[in-house]
């Protein structure tokens, strides 16, 4: 696992406080032949349903595409949706009537075994990860629920007087 700071600029998107120049991330890889990477991937997805159904929150998961790659790169993008390479966990923010990417769950294929020359058995080793923008989360649920600690589910009241 990891915890660590992203820098992202995207210009016209840094108007409010769904997309922060700096953030941070929290994320879970994971090594391994291809059936261990995709059902560990399946796992993923799970788990996510499952703590969102625990929080409360309103949520979609979705395929979906990077969006640093540019038109010159559409074949790229059409690559990744193809193989549903990535899903991104989307949750309603009301006041601005549309859903934030507050994670995502995706399958980099061997991309990083080549490249880093990790193998898995007698093969190139297949990756994967599942992350979370944590600024993001934190705003999808004060967006979902409020200020008033009073409204929020009582797993995250005990939480915060644990």
């Amino acid at each position: 696992t990891a915890m660590g700071r992203c820098f992202r600029y995207e210009s016209a998107n840094l108007k409010r406080l769904e997309r922060l120049w700096d953030f941070s991330m929290r994320e879970v890889v994971f090594a391994g032949s291809r059936d261990d990477v995709l059902a560990r991937r399946e796992q993923c997805v799970a788990l996510v349903k499952s703590l969102m159904r625990e929080l409360g929150l309103a949520y979609e998961i979705s395929s979906a595409t990077d969006p640093f790659f540019i038109d010159s790169y559409a074949a790229q993008v059409s690559y990744q949706q193809g193989f549903e390479l990535k899903f991104e966990l989307l949750c309603p923010l009301p006041y601005a009537k549309k859903a934030l990417a507050v994670g995502s769950i995706n399958y980099h294929q061997d991309l990083f075994g080549r490249s880093f020359n990790i193998s898995s058995g007698d093969a190139f080793a297949h990756t994967g990860c599942l992350g979370f923008g944590l600024e993001r989360f934190a705003l999808a649920f004060l967006a979902q629920y409020g200020l008033d600690e009073s409204r929020w589910p009582s797993s995250v009241r005990q939480g915060l007087t644990a």
